[in-house]
């Protein structure tokens, strides 16, 4: 495919700065200019210190021209989600209460990007304390897919992949909780992975105040590109010194005969619409037709539990940045359900106000689920499941407490869709998407979700890059 420069990949640009076809001048005018050129239609970027970007890619030209050491980045423009913090950049995390707040150090993860040679241009969208999977938020507004105007990019990593999808920047930086890279790439027909957890140094979030000194649980950064070799890339730079002899070192792309699929694509607890359903059936059937092995899985006996579990999870990691009022209506709303209760109503309740030792018991549950899984990758090189049961949707103004979202024809609590992304983030497994195919009935990307075993990062982003290619590699947006 003949791409246009833009939407070529970062390795490519890295090739073309390497080979003096290229220098790094050029390619952050270029990306100054897609910003100036699409930004306003897309709200992706919204913090920009172009007078430093150029300067310190005229910094990284004379470098090269010095034939001085360079990083694997060397030059490389990029974007960062406003949640991260850069050092000198504002970084308010889409709140009111931090407008004028730049932080004087860069995050852990963002430190070894720029180490690597990286040049920050500036920050993307995302909501309030990244807490929502659709980008928007009263101080900058909402985020929308490149795809369509009007709908969103997903979240909370939103900015970011609307940022990479419009050939804004080849690359991002993301942080995943809930499926914050996952959803926002889904959304915006890009790829997105998410590491294992503790892979990545998940520091220097701003998630209601900053300076925190312990990562909230089942968070992580990760990259977000439009190439699978981009991911592997940068994950090689992200990975902290401590974890890379667990992750090993990045693989070849397997034969189609060689892979082993299994695919859990449907659920009662949140069925795939039938545009999404339909897109997968036919990536599966064309993985099938190039030789790979696919065979249904059933990977969890109670998957409901397995949600109810990730839920609770999650409120009660995010609870320490909740006001005393919030947790005291919890508490009392907590106090009211039944000894029994089981879904999503009281998961945040419930989870919010766990003590020690409740948290203790479902961390051990988490414990015992991960051991059992563990057995699914000894004859699957990657679990396939969808991302979302829908593609991106219209901006939803409603305020996130009382969204609600259609599931199996039945208004559900919204985070009732987050049911495809917990398995990974329960049990801090890698998982890496990519575009999967267009839905014809909306006109929208559809992404498919691989997961592998913990650790296992890069036979999971060798398993996406094959499958990537077995695909098509993706298409760019309707906007040139």
């Amino acid at each position: 495919m003949n791409r246009a420069l833009h939407y070529r990949s970062a390795s490519e640009w890295l090739a073309l700065m390497a080979s003096g076809e290229i220098t790094s001048r050029e390619l952050v005018e270029l990306c100054l200019a897609r910003i100036d050129r699409h930004n306003r239609a897309l709200n992706a970027v919204v913090a920009l210190d172009a007078p430093a970007a150029r300067a310190a890619a005229d910094r990284a030209d004379l470098a090269r021209a010095h034939n001085a050491e360079l990083g694997p980045l060397h030059g490389l423009p990029i974007t960062i989600k406003d949640t991260l913090e850069v050092a000198g950049l504002p970084c308010t995390s889409g709140a009111e209460k931090y407008r004028g707040y730049r932080p004087a150090r860069h995050a852990p993860a963002v430190r070894r990007l720029v180490e690597a040679g990286a040049i920050v241009l500036g920050k993307t969208n995302a909501p309030q304390f990244g807490g929502d999977i659709q980008t928007d938020n009263a101080l900058f507004g909402p985020t929308s897919t490149p795809w369509q105007a009007g709908h969103n990019a997903g979240g909370s990593s939103g900015g970011a992949a609307a940022a990479v999808a419009a050939g804004l920047v080849p690359l991002e930086l993301g942080t995943d909780l809930a499926g914050s890279l996952r959803i926002p790439a889904h959304a915006c027909g890009i790829l997105a992975h998410r590491p294992s957890t503790g892979a990545v140094s998940a520091l220097g979030q701003l998630a209601g105040r900053p300076n925190r000194r312990a990562p909230m649980d089942m968070l992580v950064a990760g990259p977000l590109a439009r190439d699978p070799e981009d991911l592997a890339l940068a994950l090689e730079v992200l990975v902290a010194p401590t974890e890379a002899g667990r992750l090993g070192r990045p693989q070849p792309a397997p034969a189609a005969a060689s892979l082993r699929l299994g695919l859990w694509l449907e659920a009662v607890d949140c069925p795939p619409e039938p545009g999404v359903a339909g897109v997968l059936g036919q990536a599966v059937a064309r993985l099938a037709g190039a030789g790979a092995g696919v065979a249904p899985c059933q990977p969890l006996e109670d998957a409901g539990r397995m949600f109810e579990l990730f839920l609770r999870l999650m409120y009660a990691a995010m609870s320490v940045e909740y006001p005393d009022s919030l947790i005291a209506r919890l508490a009392e709303r907590a106090r009211a359900l039944p000894g029994d209760s089981r879904g999503l109503p009281g998961a945040m309740a419930l989870g919010a106000t766990l003590d020690h030792r409740g948290w203790l018991e479902l961390n051990e549950e988490r414990l015992v689920l991960g051991d059992r899984l563990a057995r699914l990758f000894e004859d699957h090189d990657v679990l396939v499941c969808p991302v979302l049961h829908r593609p991106a949707w219209p901006h939803d103004e409603v305020p996130v407490a009382r969204r609600q979202v259609m599931l199996g024809g039945q208004l559900q609590p919204w985070m009732a869709q987050a049911f495809w992304i917990a398995l990974p983030s329960l049990l801090g497994l890698p998982a890496t998407v990519l575009p999967a195919g267009i839905d014809t009935a909306s006109g929208l990307p559809v992404g498919l979700q691989l997961i592998g075993p913990r650790h296992g990062d890069y036979r999971v982003l060798a398993a996406a890059a094959r499958v990537h290619a077995l695909l098509g590699g993706g298409l760019p947006p309707p906007l040139d």
